[in-house]
Parts: C-alpha cells; sequence; structure tokens
C-alpha cells in the first residue's frame, strides 16, 4: 500500500487544496457575515425611517395647530404651542446600531439634540422677544421636520428600502413654511433696524 506513504504524497498540492479550501471558507463565512449585518442595518433602518418621517408629519400639525389657534379678545399673542413635538424614542436594536451605516447613525441622534437646542432658542424669544415668537416657531419646528425627513430619505436609499408613501406631501408644506418664517423674521429684523436709525438720529 504505497498511497499510505507521507513520502510518496504531493505536499505540495496538498498545501494548495488546504489553503484554497481554507480562503473558500473564509470567504464563505465572510459573505454571510456581510448580508448578516446589512440585514440588520436594513431591518433597524426603516424602523427609524417610520419615525422620522412620523416626526416630520408632527412638525407640520404643530404649525398648523399653531396657525389655528385661538386667539383671545383680551390677549396680545394667541394661544400657541410652544413645546416641539417631542422625537419617540428609537428602536433598541443593539446589534442593528452597530451595524448601521456611522453617519447615519450620527444624524439620526444628533437630532434629538438638534430639538433641545430649537427648544431652548423658543424659550429665549419667550422671554425677549414675544413679537418673533410666532416665526420663530414655525421656523424651528419646519426645520427639525425637515431635516428628521431628509435623514429618512437617506436610511431609505442608503438600503434599498424604497420610497415613503405619503397620503398628502407634508414636505412640501414645512419647505414652504421655513421659507416664509425666515423671510418675514428678516424683514421685521430690518424694520426694527431702520426704526432704531431713526430714533437714534432723532
Amino acid at each position: 500500500m504505497t498511497w499510505w506513504n507521507p513520502l510518496l504524497w504531493d505536499w505540495g498540492a496538498i498545501g494548495n487544496a488546504a489553503l484554497g479550501a481554507g480562503f473558500g471558507a473564509a470567504a464563505v463565512t465572510l459573505y454571510r457575515d456581510h448580508r448578516q449585518t446589512k440585514s440588520q442595518a436594513s431591518h433597524l433602518a426603516v424602523r427609524l425611517a417610520v419615525v422620522l418621517e412620523a416626526y416630520a408629519s408632527s412638525c407640520q400639525q404643530f404649525i398648523e395647530d399653531n396657525a389655528n389657534a385661538d386667539h383671545e379678545p383680551d390677549q396680545e399673542f394667541p394661544n400657541w404651542r410652544t413645546r416641539l413635538p417631542e422625537l419617540p424614542p428609537y428602536p433598541d436594536d443593539v446589534e442593528g446600531w452597530r451595524a448601521l451605516n456611522l453617519k447615519l447613525g450620527e444624524r439620526c441622534l444628533n437630532l434629538r439634540n438638534k430639538i433641545t437646542g430649537s427648544q431652548s432658542i423658543i424659550r429665549a424669544t419667550i422671554d425677549v422677544d414675544m413679537d418673533a415668537l410666532g416665526d420663530t416657531l414655525d421656523e424651528h419646528a419646519a426645520s427639525r421636520g425637515i431635516e428628521a425627513w431628509e435623514i429618512a430619505v437617506a436610511l431609505r436609499s442608503r438600503y434599498g428600502l424604497g420610497k415613503s408613501e405619503m397620503v398628502w406631501d407634508y414636505v412640501e408644506a414645512l419647505t414652504a413654511c421655513r421659507a416664509e418664517a425666515i423671510k418675514s423674521k428678516d424683514e421685521s429684523a430690518k424694520a426694527r433696524a431702520k426704526f432704531m436709525d431713526r430714533e437714534q438720529k432723532h
């Protein structure tokens, strides 16, 4: 039985075969891990996108509520809502967050900080410049809603989830509202500056 004699074996061929098998197994493992990671990220991405789209819609509802707020005859300003919509908790999915694109994950997490910052500006406006409150509420609600929508769009694009199906285009309404609020604030600031300039000259 000469076939069992190690001295007669083609160790080069055996080494190449073993090495090839090793690479093949590694490639299969890497591919399987990649598919699993992508699946985890995609699953989290669609859940995040739905949360963010709902938040954008709630921002538009906030603006509409303020546009139709009651205005008592003895009050200088309407009974506006002054607290921005709350961003719901994100899904608690550790593996999904690890698999999610880092930049998109950062944008999701930072949105909550921006909402807090906008709320601080609103509080400051209430304290020092009530005349600007209406425009400030519209600007920041629209800005945060648009940002939430843009993140959702980026998530859907990155993971091939398809476009969101909307009953009505609240994003267009948010965009128009923000532009109008910024324009109104700029015009008010210019008018105040002209008034102050005239007062100083007199």
